[in-house]
């Protein structure tokens, strides 16, 4: 813990310690949702994060949260407490919601409350100084909640990555049939390949955008790059994964059909995929950010 926190009157931490304890309870011990086995919210979460959901991920979430918000409390300068009465209005809005969620029995919107309760708490009793710090740390809970939607996206990424696949097999001079979400060889020169759900991309998406969150967060000085970046995580998902699927049939059609849609399908979204979704992030940094690097080169050596 920085100095800052430790010069902070005992007064403002035993209140926050207390309030802590509250959220504690209110999210991870009273089973409110009856509707879902008397879970708690934080059973709901857990019990969403799975593969059926493509949310697996969810589980490093939280640590993530917590290692972010350590990080973010390093930053904090030394300094004098100004308590603001502005963040009673994030608070008032995440109470709000976890009431909602409560009469509604929808525990996505408890979920959705959390980031709004602990930056009203930090900003009504640190200031807007201190609470900037944790709205990142805070927001990340995000990328664990499940998104009802997300089943019938899958559906059109399906038809989008087959499409994909055949146009650009055909450029290259492989002739395919596409068949719903199936696509195979015209000359039946291997068995039929099946652009299932787990080929969509979806689980890949939802990946890529929390890697580049905290890629843009913890890289880019400014903003509108955070934002760039980030936004270039979708396409660059569906685009690498498409390319992914496109060499499996490029192999196939060399004659390694079962080595094709068997070991080379299973490995590649950790071997191929991830790396060069990573690379197209850099690349992307290092192309709007090539003015300010040149100007650092130019001081260095001017030094």
């Amino acid at each position: 813990m920085n100095d800052y926190i430790k010069k902070k009157p005992i007064s403002l931490l035993i209140p926050l310690i207390l309030i802590g304890l509250v959220i504690i309870l209110f999210y991870a011990i009273l089973p409110i949702y009856a509707n879902y086995g008397d879970a708690s919210v934080l059973d709901y979460a857990m019990n969403s994060w799975n593969a059926e959901t493509g949310y697996e991920h969810g589980y490093l979430v939280i640590p993530l949260m917590i290692l972010f918000a350590f990080y973010g409390m390093q930053k904090i300068k030394t300094g004098p407490v100004r308590p603001s009465i502005l963040g009673i209005a994030p608070l008032i809005l995440g109470i709000g919601l976890y009431v909602l969620s409560v009469r509604t029995i929808q525990p996505r919107l408890a979920l959705f409350a959390f980031p709004f309760i602990t930056i009203g708490i930090i900003y009504f009793n640190f200031g807007w100084r201190v609470a900037k710090h944790f709205l990142f740390p805070a927001f990340f809970l995000y990328f664990a909640i499940t998104l009802p939607g997300l089943q019938q996206a899958t559906n059109s990424l399906q038809l989008m990555v087959t499409k994909f696949c055949d146009v650009l097999s055909n450029w290259v001079g492989i002739e395919t049939i596409i068949r719903g979400n199936n696509i195979e060889s015209a000359t039946g020169a291997w068995d039929d390949l099946k652009i299932a759900e787990g080929c969509s991309g979806i689980r890949s998406i939802v990946a890529l955008t929390m890697i580049s969150a905290i890629y843009a967060m913890y890289t880019q000085n400014k903003l509108w790059k955070k934002w760039f970046i980030f936004a270039c995580a979708l396409p660059i998902a569906i685009f690498t994964n498409a390319l992914r699927i496109f060499t499996i049939i490029v192999i196939a059609e060399m004659g390694y059909g079962e080595f094709a849609a068997g070991v080379y399908h299973d490995y590649t979204g950790l071997v191929v995929f991830f790396p060069a979704a990573l690379l197209c992030l850099f690349v992307i940094d290092k192309r709007i950010n090539a003015r300010d690097n040149k100007k650092k080169v130019v001081k260095t050596v001017m030094k």
